[in-house]
């Protein structure tokens, strides 16, 4: 059985015992909501971990995000992130990309049709997504968007990743940020902390180091998510609102808009509206070449 009482992300591992703080954290998941799991900071890198071992196919065989569209809101955060990655990263057309932990590959499709032609989507959890085969290949730009956090050794993870880059690729990995997450509201952050599935969150500090010691020498963060724009409601203030008010649950954000709750909560509207400036520090992407 694995071991989740050690940090797995920093040098000086902190351990359970020895955790800055702990938290009994309920399941994201409606379905699972009479279960609880015990997650702790770890006292040097401010990483936090799921104390738990658990089943993951049981919990991904129920994952609400398997059910999310390529429909006009998901094209708009697409563009976004697709912005983000050309700007900081230097993505062009003729590059080859691998989408790693991908999903239904909703990304990859967008990318296509955008005229990146060269784009490959990857994800163990998925039986059409896993050919391995393409694990065996070199690409110009590599991204694990909200990845990281949900496998047992992210470090081994992120060397499978830097061994899938060219020479002169970017690496891109977006990821909650530990160090924005305020373990004691726990239900505010649910979406970051989005137990049992985000296994080890890291902190930058923590995550700088690791990139350090891959050895990736330039490095760059933007601090807040893929899914802020100025679009009413396409922000992740609002988005996380609404979900602590929806009962903190992730099938809120793929369910219905529940309009009548927006005009009961006016602070939603404001959220909605105003939310972009008010982004918070809990989220990060990291661009890295060597």
């Amino acid at each position: 059985m694995d071991d989740f009482t050690t940090c797995n992300l920093c040098f000086q591992p902190g351990t359970f015992d020895t955790a800055a703080e702990k938290r009994k954290v309920r399941c994201h998941l409606r379905s699972q909501s009479h279960l609880d799991f015990n997650v702790w900071r770890c006292a040097n890198c401010l990483s936090l971990h799921c104390l738990e071992p658990v089943d993951l196919d049981f919990f991904y065989a129920r994952y609400p995000f398997r059910a999310q569209k390529l429909d006009l809101g998901t094209r708009v955060v697409y563009a976004n992130r697709l912005g983000l990655i050309k700007e900081k990263g230097g993505l062009e057309k003729h590059h080859s990309i691998l989408d790693f932990g991908s999903g239904q590959g909703l990304f990859v499709s967008y990318l296509k049709s955008q005229g990146y032609a060269n784009s490959f989507a990857y994800d163990p959890y998925l039986a059409e997504k896993s050919d391995s085969q393409l694990l065996s290949k070199q690409y110009d730009c590599v991204i694990a968007q909200d990845v990281l956090e949900h496998v047992d050794d992210p470090i081994a993870s992120l060397r499978v990743l830097s061994s899938c880059l060219k020479d002169g690729g970017v690496l891109v990995v977006g990821t909650p940020n530990a160090e924005g997450i305020d373990l004691q509201q726990s239900l505010k952050y649910a979406n970051e902390l989005h137990q049992p599935y985000h296994r080890h969150i890291p902190s930058e500090k923590t995550l700088r180091s690791i990139f350090a010691h891959l050895g990736f020498s330039k490095t760059a963060v933007h601090n807040r998510y893929y899914f802020d724009t100025v679009i009413p409601t396409i922000n992740t203030r609002f988005i996380n609102e609404y979900t602590l008010h929806s009962g903190a649950f992730a099938e809120a954000l793929v369910e219905p808009p529940n309009w009548l709750l927006m005009l009961k909560k006016p602070a939603l509207i404001y959220f909605a509206l105003a939310g972009y400036w008010l982004p918070g520090n809990a989220n990060m992407m990291f661009f890295c070449r060597r």
